[in-house]
């Protein structure tokens, strides 16, 4: 006898080595929960990208970084520093000594320093000085930096951190700096959290926090800073640290390789890499270029979003919901974000292979005209007592009613699918049907007559310039003989 059943089909990625076991997967999408949706989650679009609200630099260089600076936005974008008012004019402050590769930037909120391995730069946003860091005490290959107790810290690419004198970026005494010795190690990155520096070597992390003891004479201990702490989290890459809203996350690394993305709000960090992604992550030969982000989109979500380009990959973890999710640019490619800065109430992105730098939104629905590739993997469905199962129909239950004449082509927006009967190894053709146009709000997406098998996996697929919200989906099945 036919029934009628929920089909629960809205998670995160968690794609099984192999897939066969769980072949999981969501990208360009992302998991809401919440009171709404039929059962109190639904997956909504990523955002899209636009370059008409955005700066199109001149030239051929990539962009590197982004920064937001008191009421400014910096920018990256080979060797030249440009500095954005609120009016998005750019001005040229300056050449940095390398046209790609990491840029550390860091404030002390009267400078702006700006090292990439080469050397160190300092903008004076007061004088409006863009100039190098001349002191000979300062290191020749300064790898990050980063701002405590007013002071910069730069690592040097050894398990040495030099620290500025207080309040100026521009003095430095060679004497000033100390060491990670918890094991031997070299530094990878530098990172503020708490009023307090992780500085993360290859395989262990160590906490410095500042030291301003008072001595019975009222003076203090010359020594600004002391060890607070020893983690056993080492860095893969310096790109992957990032910190914002009170965390801090990176890409570790132990003695058998690249390890989880771990993160942490000032405690002991956790791993927050599902079996998915710490089996994507394994398979990596090169995650030395990571490059990263945290940002907050207009649905409130936290996400945190890391870049590989020798590997083609983006992905983001949500940290709202705690879920994963593939990120990707024309279906196959990493995703085009390089860095993200918050800026005039509106968020933006510069490309990592263009000097281009975009509005990112959510009221986007492709990256400037090219189409964003939505798609689903849902769990296997298969009976547990080994019947086959016949499935009669299945009713995808969405945001209907969102074509638009204004979208062209997608003035009938189309939900596709694909199904599996090997437990997601192969697929089958592509099946479509309509989600309704403008003003069809009752109109419903069903699939019937979809055949009999033990098992059946199915991937939805949208590629529309509209709206993509799915609530959950109905299937119709019989189990065992019809």
């Amino acid at each position: 006898m036919a029934k009628t059943v929920p089909f629960d089909i809205i998670d995160g990625f968690n794609k099984s080595y192999y897939q066969e076991f769980n072949p999981q997967e969501l990208i360009n999408c992302f998991v809401v929960t919440g009171k709404g949706g039929s059962k109190g989650k639904a997956i909504f679009p990523s955002a899209g990208l636009n370059l008409t609200n955005g700066i199109k630099f001149s030239g051929t260089k990539k962009g590197r970084r982004s920064y937001k600076y008191n009421n400014n936005m910096y920018e990256v974008i080979g060797e030249r520093v440009y500095k954005i008012d609120s009016r998005l004019n750019a001005i040229l402050l300056g050449n940095l000594g390398t046209e790609t590769g990491y840029v550390g930037i860091a404030d002390n909120g009267r400078q702006l320093m700006f090292v990439d391995g080469t050397g160190g730069w300092i903008y004076n946003e007061t004088l409006g000085t863009f100039t190098k860091i001349n002191d000979p005490a300062f290191p020749a290959t300064p790898q990050d930096v980063s701002v405590l107790a007013d002071r910069f810290l730069v690592s040097l690419g050894t398990n040495s951190v030099l620290f500025s004198a207080m309040g100026d970026g521009t003095s430095w005494n060679a004497l000033d700096k100390f060491a990670i010795t918890s094991q031997p190690d070299n530094i990878v990155g530098l990172s503020r959290l708490n009023d307090r520096i992780f500085v993360m070597g290859e395989r262990t992390t160590e906490v410095w926090a500042s030291a301003a003891f008072e001595l019975s004479d009222s003076s203090f201990l010359s020594f600004p800073f002391q060890r607070a702490d020893v983690l056993p989290f080492g860095c893969s890459a310096i790109g992957s640290i990032k910190e914002a809203f009170g965390f801090l996350v990176w890409l570790t690394k132990d003695d058998d390789g690249v390890g989880s993305v771990v993160m942490t709000s000032g405690t002991q960090p956790q791993s927050i890499s599902n079996k998915g992604i710490l089996s994507e992550f394994a398979q990596y030969e090169n995650v030395s270029d990571a490059t990263s982000f945290i940002y907050r989109n207009e649905q409130g979500h936290v996400f945190y979003q890391i870049n590989l380009t020798a590997e083609n990959k983006s992905w983001a973890f949500d940290i709202t919901e705690s879920k994963w999710l593939s990120l990707t640019h024309e279906a196959t490619n990493r995703h085009l974000a390089e860095d993200h800065v918050f800026f005039n109430n509106k968020h933006y992105i510069v490309a990592y292979n263009q000097p281009y730098v975009y509005q990112l939104s959510s009221k986007f629905y492709t990256d400037d005209g090219t189409t964003i590739r939505r798609e689903g993997i849902t769990p296997i469905l298969a009976d547990p007592t080994g019947n086959e199962i016949t499935i009669h129909y299945i009713k995808f239950q969405l945001k209907q009613g969102v074509g638009s004449s204004t979208c062209g082509k997608d003035y009938t927006p189309q939900l596709r699918l694909q199904i599996s009967r090997d437990n997601g190894l192969t697929y089958g053709y592509e099946l479509m049907e309509p989600i309704g146009d403008i003003g069809q709000n009752q109109y419903e997406t069903v699939f019937y007559r979809l055949g009999r098998a033990k098992s059946f996996v199915f991937k939805y697929i949208f590629d529309n310039n509209a709206p993509f919200v799915l609530l959950n989906a109905i299937i119709c099945i019989t189990v065992g003989l019809t």
